[in-house]
């Protein structure tokens, strides 16, 4: 279905930030994308054109996160693959869309709730999307809380909201995330 690679993290400057490490997908990429988003890096992904066709494209109504949808449905059709190779850098700056927590974490919510209901019937499946979403709830509410600490030119108007919307989503893991950042 696809492959994807390493890549790098360099500042807005190109200097190098870090060199995350490439995780396989394992036996079962589905269960993997379920936990994790393993790939990390759109950029990447080299897709298979008649089988991103057959599982429907890109869902075009995401705000974020059409990626992730397509590897989630492209795993649980076919095989997926990856290398360690180094294809691509990430440019990390002030906008970064990845860096709308609320937002972010709306949309992984939404993509990951529409396999919900497949997985009564497959344990690993159901384990994993439940540490998937607690997970994803964590990585949120801390990136949340890291960038509203060194974000000066937010408003108490948009920090106030921004801060609602994540706790109305993560509500058990927003408080704990308090006290580690």
């Amino acid at each position: 279905g696809f492959v994807y690679a390493g890549f790098q993290y360099i500042d807005t400057h190109g200097g190098l930030i870090s060199t995350p490490p490439v995780y396989p997908p394992g036996d079962d990429p589905f269960e993997a994308l379920l936990r994790e988003n393993c790939i990390a890096m759109h950029g990447t992904v080299m897709y298979s054109r008649d089988k991103l066709l057959e599982i429907g494209g890109f869902n075009s109504s995401l705000r974020a996160c059409e990626d992730y949808d397509v590897y989630l449905r492209m795993a649980r059709k076919h095989p997926v693959s990856c290398s360690r190779d180094i294809v691509a850098q990430y440019r990390m700056h002030a906008s970064n869309m990845s860096k709308r927590s609320p937002m972010m974490l709306e949309m992984v919510l939404r993509v990951l709730s529409q396999y919900r209901k497949d997985l009564s019937g497959n344990v690993r499946w159901a384990r994993a999307y439940d540490e998937g979403v607690r997970s994803w709830k964590r990585f949120y509410s801390h990136q949340f809380l890291r960038g509203a600490r060194s974000n000066k030119d937010a408003t108490w108007a948009e920090l106030v909201r921004n801060t609602i919307a994540i706790s109305a989503m993560a509500p058990i893991r927003f408080p704990m995330a308090l006290g580690r950042v």
